[in-house]
């Protein structure tokens, strides 16, 4: 059997190609442009010839981001709420309820290039399932507002400036080394995968009490950790908003939370 034809064959068992995830909680106004761009986003892959599920997950959402979400009720396939508290829990819902092949999980505060879905379903559609792993952008570019107050007189940028970028990595690549997941958060969690992987691997609950949490970081380290390969997608760029308040990377780090590695990857702490 042809690559070709096993592709047909797994697209029959899902009623679309992909299903494209945002969370939400108390965004507020900043999750307009984040809809518009996930829209975009999805709506650019749907002129491509590819099936998008469009779903909202809202978490205890603040009355102004529940009621922005319903105003673009048009756009989505379902918009769900649940009662978490816990955006790994939120994302294993959107997860559960997928319908397609591939799922793709976005943040309701974030900004995103169009062609994201599009040119990573083509870098994985023909790709048997034992070849599959996880994709993310190859940029990343974070940005704040207050930049435009910070403009530059001459060739070089005001020292007041606060975006930045960096590169994804693949975790394949010679120089990357999975302890340093032990350290940092180097992936963001705007991801592409099988929904199998991500129903296969649930993301882990944070438990304050205990000082765990980071969701995405301790998901990322336990992919990795399982022989997951982590794939960049070139051309692809994830944007992400510095804010000075209601980010929950800021209440996490507030709180001194990690990502629990010795409990999920003991042998790590073996290595040197």
């Amino acid at each position: 059997m042809s690559r070709k034809k096993i592709h047909k064959a797994v697209e029959t068992r899902s009623a679309f190609d992909v299903t494209a995830i945002i969370n939400f909680h108390a965004e507020d106004l900043l999750s307009i442009p984040a809809i518009r761009s996930f829209n975009q986003c999805c709506d650019y892959a749907i002129s491509q010839g590819i099936s998008i599920q469009k779903i909202a997950v809202l978490d205890k959402p603040s009355q102004v981001t529940s009621d922005i979400v319903n105003s673009f009720s048009s756009i989505f396939s379902k918009i769900e709420f649940v009662n978490y508290g816990d955006l790994g829990e939120s994302r294993n819902h959107g997860a559960s309820i997928a319908e397609g092949r591939f799922a793709s999980f976005f943040d309701g505060d974030d900004l995103w290039g169009k062609k994201w879905l599009a040119n990573t379903y083509e870098t994985a559609r023909f790709r048997s399932e034992d070849e599959l792993g996880l994709f993310h952008p190859e940029v990343i570019y974070y940005f704040s507002d207050s930049d435009f107050r910070a403009q530059s007189q001459n060739d070089f940028p005001s020292n007041q400036v606060k975006s930045f970028y960096f590169m994804h990595k693949d975790s394949n690549d010679p120089s990357f080394d999975k302890n340093c997941l032990r350290f940092n958060n180097v992936y963001t969690s705007n991801t592409f995968g099988p929904v199998k992987l991500y129903r296969k691997y649930p993301f882990l609950k944070a438990n304050r009490s205990l000082g765990f949490g980071v969701e995405d970081w301790a998901w990322h380290a336990q992919s990795v950790n399982n022989g997951i390969r982590h794939e960049i997608v070139p051309g692809t760029v994830h944007i992400v908003r510095v804010k000075t308040n209601g980010s929950l990377g800021m209440a996490n780090a507030a709180e001194g939370l990690l990502p629990p590695l010795h409990s999920y990857f003991p042998a790590w702490g073996e290595q040197t």
